[in-house]
């Protein structure tokens, strides 16, 4: 089973507008799919990036992780290396972009974690932040 970076979100205002600020950070176009795991795909160099408006990670309380509440997060974006070898730099460079660039926009909680093991950041922080 492969190890990815995903970022969580919630977004404060229209969540459509998300889909325009990745373009605009990454210098990509999204494409609208219909599949089971992302609404919109883009491709950042060896880097796909998935975007699901919805997720199903952590939504039922009895499942809920408190070191990574995935529940306060509707969105997911996963980000998966799909070249060869064993590095992850890129994939994880750009999940790295994504997270600082939509934090300096002010219009989202984020949460980036690797692999679902680790919390690598969250905007604001999670001891700062109450169950909504």
């Amino acid at each position: 089973m492969s190890s990815y970076h995903y970022l969580f979100l919630r977004p404060w205002r229209n969540p459509a507008r998300l889909v325009e600020d990745l373009g605009e950070l990454l210098g990509v176009g999204f494409e609208r799919v219909h599949y089971p795991y992302a609404d919109f795909i883009g491709e950042v160099g060896q880097v796909v990036v998935d975007v699901a408006l919805t997720h199903g990670f952590g939504m039922e309380p009895r499942h809920e992780d408190r070191e990574m509440p995935l529940s306060r997060y509707p969105v997911c974006l996963t980000f998966r290396y799909r070249g060869t070898g064993t590095s992850r730099h890129e994939e994880a460079e750009v999940a790295w972009r994504v997270y600082e660039g939509l934090g300096s926009l002010e219009g989202y909680d984020l949460l980036l974690v690797y692999d679902f093991q680790q919390v690598l950041a969250a905007s604001p922080p999670l001891a700062s932040r109450q169950a909504p």
